[in-house]
């Protein structure tokens, strides 16, 4: 997971200055980490499909990646640092360090800005990812990803940005089904209102008591 308090410019119109704002970003992005630290704890219970025995596998590592200390980072995740070049070059770099310190990973990557996200929607989409080379989560318009995942000994390509659910489908990637607290990504002051309406996790709420109109 990559994340930051700069950025998301276009949702500044929801806040009435720019520490209010970064206050925001951070507050949804502690919250989709929240949920994948709690999958992480969680303990899946056995499927029903009997070829899923790989999805069972347990999350050994959660890693945000951040070229600025996180000290509200949820305990127990670990910090990688941003190689710079934009999302997909911090992508990858950050999946080569994982590599090289537990090369039989299977790896998922995620965009931050998921403030709806919920534990079981992180252990329902590697459920389904253990069973492809490469995937990924549509947004909620079709056209972004909020999620990439590879299995072992496959290369994390992310082409993260504007119509990348088909960059990666046109690179191989199976698109996976997904609750749509998984999907629901935040770019603007609509997609907020949209993501308020599915329930948005606590750091999320509490910024947006301050708020209007997202009271």
């Amino acid at each position: 997971m990559r994340a930051g308090g700069t950025g998301k410019s276009r949702l500044r119109g929801a806040t009435p200055d720019e520490g209010t704002h970064r206050r925001l970003v951070r507050a949804i992005q502690l919250d989709a980490l929240a949920a994948v630290a709690a999958a992480r704890a969680m303990r899946r219970p056995e499927s029903a499909n009997p070829d899923a025995g790989a999805a069972r596998q347990t999350i050994v590592g959660v890693h945000v990646i951040s070229s600025q200390p996180l000290s509200d980072v949820v305990p127990g995740v670990g910090m990688l640092p941003d190689a710079g070049g934009g999302l997909n070059a911090a992508l990858r770099a950050a999946a080569a360090r994982v590599r090289m310190a537990a090369p039989d990973a299977a790896l998922l990557a995620m965009v931050a800005d998921l403030p709806c996200l919920r534990a079981e929607d992180v252990l329902g989409v590697i459920e389904q990812a253990a069973g492809h080379r490469r995937s990924f989560v549509a947004d909620v318009e079709g056209s972004g990803t909020t999620m990439l995942a590879v299995t072992t000994g496959v290369e994390l390509l992310p082409q993260f940005g504007i119509g990348s659910a088909g960059r990666h489908a046109a690179g191989g990637s199976i698109a996976l089904r997904a609750a749509r607290t998984a999907r629901c990504d935040v770019d603007t002051p609509a997609d907020l209102q949209q993501c308020l309406a599915l329930g948005v996790g606590t750091h999320t709420r509490s910024m947006l008591a301050e708020l209007q109109p997202f009271t």
